[in-house]
């Protein structure tokens, strides 16, 4: 199909009005394009649906899904961080069976140190000294219970 043919949409137009162009145009996506021509985002018809059968889903402030990742408490995790970070995820659950480990206080003191936008789940837990512990190393949530 030739880009002139293609129905699309700008960059920075209100979801509404996506949903209008979608509507009167009959298609099930809708290319969003920038100034040059590029893809910048594609809309689709499911995703307007889904929006409005679960108005409450976590999104952040450009009315995205939150995306969340689990990674685990050593070394060489610290470099899944930064990628998981580059690529723009809000939240991380360290895959830990001790929660009050050393090395998972010091991942969460990494984390918000290094990447304070992401927030952090923790745990697991069970008792009030090992939610402190992890409180206190700034954690965001508390993963609660035994096991994995």
């Amino acid at each position: 199909t030739p880009f002139s043919d293609l129905v699309t949409a700008k960059h920075g137009c209100q979801l509404s009005e996506a949903n209008r162009i979608m509507q009167e145009s009959k298609k099930g996506k809708l290319p969003i394009v920038n100034d040059n021509g590029e893809l910048v985002a594609l809309i689709a018809r499911t995703d307007l649906k889904k929006n409005r059968e679960f108005p409450l889903a976590s999104k952040d402030s450009r009315k995205q899904l939150l995306a969340g990742a689990a990674i685990g408490t050593r070394e060489p995790d610290k470099e899944r961080m930064e990628l998981l970070s580059n690529a723009g995820v809000d939240v991380i659950v360290l895959d830990s069976s001790q929660g009050n480990s050393i090395y998972q206080i010091e991942m969460i003191r990494h984390i918000k140190s290094t990447y304070p936008h992401v927030e952090v789940i923790g745990g697991n837990v069970v008792t009030a000294a090992q939610a402190k512990n992890l409180i206190d190393a700034g954690v965001d949530g508390l993963r609660v219970g035994m096991g994995s």
